[in-house]
């Protein structure tokens, strides 16, 4: 695997093992600032053997330029185990078994967590997909998604099962494709969920529903009962008249579709928001807001209530309320951060009313602190 152009990871091979050796090495492969963002959240790369193994490993097979930008890619392959320079040779050559020399590199350039795991279960997995599947389906779902290959072959089917009784005849697959880590998901959580919208919508609507969108299978019925419960109540709030049953179900369901971490956020935080944006900005405003951009419903309900009254001291009322609603995002900014881009901009503008000018051309001056010089 060693070659001229490989120079950028020559210390992990001559066996220095000093921390300072390593930041060195890795600073050359990946970038400074890629290095620093990967030494904190992989602790283990402190161990040059464990950065000889994933580097050597991926270089096996990609060789070494496509290993560069793999790693810069992904930092996160630094914090997976199991990869060696035999099991990476033996998942290449069940890959191209499988798929062909020219697909198994494109599989392995685009899921490059794939050379750590054994070529026998790689094939189990394969076989299972396309039991599931047929050969050719099988062959595009891995091409279209890798990461399919990555799950035991047990688990393929028992998710497959459980979609094959959720989904009409030939159409679980077709979920599974869309969305990759339904197989993440334990069959009684795909079970609930289905029980949940059909409880909610009816079964023939649920049906539907699923159908545009699988990714709903993976959320707990619990969590799917209150996130939904809260987003009609958000809407309904904002509506001059009571609507229609089917416009608001509509409505929230169009949310949770573009913004999916809606269900990783308390409902009561979401209400929460919502209750803030109403009596900063008004209820229409906040409706429209909340519409165009569902993840302000995420953000904290004390830090929109700080926000709006110190950039009403800035900017003075009216232009507070037109900066943010054209530019809500500043309202997630904490306000400690408005102050201290504020005080910035004065100084940039030479007073605080070409830093007035400033902040209402560019309101995200004042949302983030990227800009201030280090």
């Amino acid at each position: 695997a060693v070659t001229d152009n490989s120079h950028w990871i020559r210390g992990f091979r001559t066996g220095k093992q000093g921390s300072s050796h390593i930041i060195k090495e890795l600073s050359e492969l990946l970038g400074k600032e890629q290095t620093v963002k990967a030494m904190k959240c992989y602790p283990k790369l402190m161990r040059a053997i464990h950065c000889k193994r994933v580097v050597a490993a991926l270089e096996e097979v990609l060789g070494p330029e496509r290993t560069r930008h793999v790693l810069r890619r992904n930092l996160e392959l630094f914090g997976l185990t199991g990869f060696t320079l035999e099991r990476a040779r033996n998942a290449m050559t069940v890959l191209k078994l499988m798929l062909g020399p020219r697909d198994a590199e494109h599989v392995a350039f685009t899921t490059p967590e794939l050379l750590r795991i054994d070529g026998q279960d790689l094939q189990a997995t394969m076989e299972a997909l396309e039991r599931a599947l047929g050969p050719a389906k099988a062959h595009r779902a891995v091409m279209q998604d890798g990461v399919l290959l990555a799950y035991p072959a047990e688990k393929v089917h028992q998710v497959v099962s459980a979609l094959q009784r959720i989904f009409p005849p030939g159409t679980a697959m077709q979920a599974l494709t869309t969305d990759p880590q339904l197989l993440e998901v334990r069959t009684e959580t795909l079970q609930s969920a289905r029980h949940t919208l059909q409880k909610q919508f009816g079964k023939s609507r649920a049906q539907g529903i699923i159908l545009s969108n699988p990714s709903l299978l993976r959320v707990k019925g619990c969590t799917l009962r209150g996130t939904l419960s809260a987003m009609r109540d958000i809407f309904r709030s904002g509506m001059r008249k009571l609507p229609e049953l089917n416009e608001l179900e509509e409505e929230c369901l169009a949310a949770v579709k573009a913004d999916f971490a809606l269900f990783q956020t308390d409902p009561q935080v979401l209400r929460g928001a919502m209750t803030a944006l109403q009596e900063v900005l008004g209820t229409n405003v906040a409706l429209d807001i909340v519409k165009s951009d569902t993840s302000m419903l995420r953000t904290g309900e004390s830090t929109i209530r700080q926000a709006m009254p110190l950039l009403e001291s800035i900017l003075g009322q009216h232009s507070a309320k037109l900066v943010v609603s054209r530019h809500p995002q500043v309202l997630r900014a904490r306000a400690a951060i408005i102050q201290r881009t504020w005080r910035a901009l004065v100084k940039r503008e030479n007073g605080e009313s070409g830093a007035k000018d400033a902040a209402e051309r560019n309101p995200h001056l004042l949302a983030s602190s990227s800009w201030l010089p280090q």
